[in-house]
């Protein structure tokens, strides 16, 4: 993302290794952590574990490992811990999976029709294998799984049956949930005064909200959610302790 900066390899680059050489991407991710630690970046939004098994969608793309379940989670691990050995802050994305859309939730809602046999033989594949290598954190995107959330217009970062009883409770993740980007058109399209995707989202089970909309008003909105019990302190103090 910077410039003047070494630049390294895409993903889809390092999907395209042949296995004897995997360990050089565990290299890799011990000096990406130490390229970020030189500019004083702790946490890095790395590895993406979305598979590559729609070629239309134009974003996952050279992001992704490859079409390979398995091999998508072999090199995410190496890199993942080699990051993680380096000192830096890793987070698996896109949760519970973004390769199979054809719409850029920058821009728009994607959707996934797909039932759960299928869901769990690929997109959430990769996070029941990582979820065992100690991953720092999870960033959830911007997604409607009609099969995972029923609700109309449901989006994954801001539904409670995604992240608290699936990720949480079926999968066993206990660590740190953050929101893909808030200003995203698929989450933001879903608001209904500032602060209330914000809020659903903490209500859903997430920890920290990247690029909420304005961050004073959304302050605010959370703090008025907390007086009037539309969220529980203790809510706000569990969330602030883990982080």
């Amino acid at each position: 993302r910077f410039d003047s900066c070494v630049a390294f390899p895409r993903q889809m680059t390092l999907g395209a290794l042949s296995e004897e050489n995997d360990s050089l991407i565990y290299q890799m991710g011990m000096e990406v952590a130490e390229q970020c630690k030189a500019v004083g970046i702790n946490l890095n939004f790395a590895p993406c574990i979305d598979i590559n098994n729609n070629s239309r969608y134009p974003v996952i793309n050279s992001r992704s490992f490859g079409e390979n379940r398995d091999k998508v989670c072999r090199k995410a691990m190496l890199y993942m811990h080699g990051m993680q050995d380096g000192g830096i802050v890793t987070s698996l994305k896109h949760y519970p999976g973004h390769g199979d859309t054809e719409t850029d939730s920058h821009y728009g809602l994607p959707k996934i029709n797909k039932n759960r046999i299928d869901l769990d033989e690929m997109e959430l594949y990769p996070y029941r294998y990582l979820i065992n290598e100690n991953p720092d954190m999870v960033m959830v995107g911007h997604l409607n799984i009609p099969t995972l959330d029923p609700e109309p217009n449901s989006v994954s970062s801001m539904s409670y049956a995604i992240v608290s009883n699936l990720l949480k409770k079926e999968l066993g993740y206990n660590g740190l949930i953050i929101t893909d980007g808030m200003e995203m058109k698929g989450v933001r399209n879903q608001n209904r005064f500032e602060g209330d995707v914000e809020i659903r989202a903490l209500l859903a089970g997430v920890d920290i909200l990247l690029l909420p909309g304005e961050t004073d008003s959304v302050i605010a909105a959370i703090k008025r959610a907390v007086e009037e019990d539309i969220i529980p302190e203790e809510l706000i103090n569990e969330r602030c302790l883990r982080v």
